[in-house]
This record gives structure tokens, C-alpha cells and sequence, in this order.
């Protein structure tokens, strides 16, 4: 099988990653990363880890996914509704939510 990614390129193709999420985000007060088990997981966690190199200390959460509107929890999705999944329900779940709570006929409004 041959090597899309060595170790190496792998950890500057993070840390490249990291930088572009601090300039585009103008910091990290909002952000939240979120991977898909097996490999997203392990990505989003060497990924936290360069952004910490950056920018300090970001909390470890374990996975879980909160839907928030106005300020105030509308949908969540607990640790073992995700791991208990492939991608593609958690996604269909996700966009269902997303509907109900905002998409077209709710009230959604912009800060």
C-alpha cells in the first residue's frame, strides 16, 4: 500500500492546519473541533494538541455534540449516540436537528 502521508508531512500538514484555524478565527474563544471516530478522533486530538503549541490550553471535552440557538441548548447528542454510529448517521441526526430547531419556518436570529 504506499505512503500518502509520512509521520513527518503529517505533523506539518497539522500544524499548518493549526495556524490557519488561529488566522481565520481570530483566536479560539468559539472553537470547537470535532472528529468522527476511528480516525477522527485521533486527527482532531494531535490537532488540539498543535493548537495548544499556539495558543494554550484548550479543555478536553469527550464526545459529545450540543446544538445551541440564541444562546440556549436546543439538541444534544450524548457520548454513546455518537460512538454507536458511522459517520453518516450522526450526520443525518445532525441535519434533522438542524431542521427542527433551525431551518426554514423557526425563528433564527444572527448576533
Amino acid at each position: 500500500m504506499p505512503v500518502v502521508m509520512d509521520a513527518d508531512r503529517m505533523g506539518r500538514t497539522l500544524t499548518r492546519i493549526a495556524h490557519e484555524i488561529v488566522e481565520r478565527n481570530r483566536g479560539m474563544e468559539s472553537l470547537a473541533l470535532v472528529g468522527v471516530r476511528t480516525r477522527g478522533v485521533p486527527i482532531a486530538g494531535r490537532l488540539a494538541a498543535r493548537l495548544r503549541e499556539l495558543i494554550g490550553n484548550i479543555p478536553p471535552s469527550s464526545p459529545s455534540i450540543a446544538l445551541f440557538k440564541d444562546g440556549q441548548l436546543v439538541h444534544f447528542i450524548p457520548r454513546f449516540q455518537i460512538e454507536s454510529r458511522d459517520a453518516f448517521q450522526i450526520s443525518q441526526h445532525l441535519q434533522e436537528a438542524f431542521k427542527e430547531h433551525c431551518g426554514a419556518g423557526s425563528a433564527v436570529t444572527s448576533r
